[in-house]
């Protein structure tokens, strides 16, 4: 690592997120707990309905617990988010890039202005000082320097996902957590953005929650996997064992299910 900063964790003790009325409650995350920290890479895995974008959301402050704590660095993450600066240090200790890159832009602005402005709000870097650290991104990122003069809703969907990664980096956070960030993006350019995370996060002395329904992706880039199904986790360990020794019947049946398909293929 080019960087060695002092480590930084987020716990999550018994969280529950329930949605709907009293008389008809949904359970998206049913009693939760985990541990993450900025040392390593932790994989999320289940497939749609499990739960696990609705964790990553509270991992970040976006969705409120209907039980349960999360604490960032001892810190009550509810209280911080409930607070100007508590809600800023929240934002520039961990940076969420969210599956829906359609709704995470505002369709107004330039994608410079969308990516340049947390390096300013959350780093106080000067426009110039923001703009070259964006620019260097986007070099890293194989992202043309023209399509910043551009609005969200005039590249794709995949260009779109790659701007989104840049503003989140841009603000160098401790955490960086990725809800299904290869989703849009061509089979060629999976595995290029994926070592690009895995390499970043090591140099940057960063910790990663990489949340997918790809098992393969989720084990060749995280240290730890956890499995989520109906709002529980069923499995976790370390990420070789879940893929290759799981105990639990529904995590056999994610990976019956991966190899089938590519025998298929």
């Amino acid at each position: 690592m080019t960087t060695s900063r002092a480590r930084v964790t987020i716990t999550a003790q018994g969280v529950q997120r329930h949605y709907g009325s009293r008389a008809k409650r949904f359970a998206a995350v049913d009693d939760v707990s985990l541990a993450i920290d900025s040392t390593r890479a932790l994989g999320i895995v289940g497939e749609s309905g499990s739960g696990k974008s609705t964790l990553a959301k509270m991992l970040v402050g976006l969705e409120k617990p209907t039980a349960g704590t999360i604490l960032l660095d001892g810190q009550d993450m509810t209280d911080m988010a409930s607070r100007t600066e508590g809600m800023r240090e929240l934002r520039r200790t961990v940076q969420m890039v969210a599956q829906d890159t359609s709704s995470s832009f505002d369709p107004r602005k330039t994608l410079r202005e969308a990516v340049r402005r947390p390096a300013q709000l959350l780093r106080g870097l000067s426009q110039t000082d923001a703009d070259a650290e964006v620019d260097e991104l986007l070099a890293l990122l194989d992202l043309d320097p023209k399509l910043t003069d551009r609005k969200p809703g005039q590249v794709s969907g995949g260009q779109r996902q790659r701007f989104s990664l840049a503003r989140a980096l841009v603000v160098r956070p401790r955490i960086l957590v990725c809800d299904e960030v290869v989703s849009a993006l061509d089979v060629s350019v999976q595995g290029t953005i994926l070592n690009f995370v895995k390499d970043y996060c090591l140099e940057h002395d960063c910790g990663l929650v990489f949340v997918s329904h790809g098992l393969p992706a989720t084990a060749f880039i995280s240290d730890d996997m956890i499995v989520m199904y109906k709002g529980k986790i069923v499995e976790n360990g370390l990420a070789e064992d879940v893929v290759t020794a799981p105990r639990h019947p529904y995590t056999k049946s994610l990976i019956e299910a991966y190899s089938t398909s590519e025998q298929s293929a």
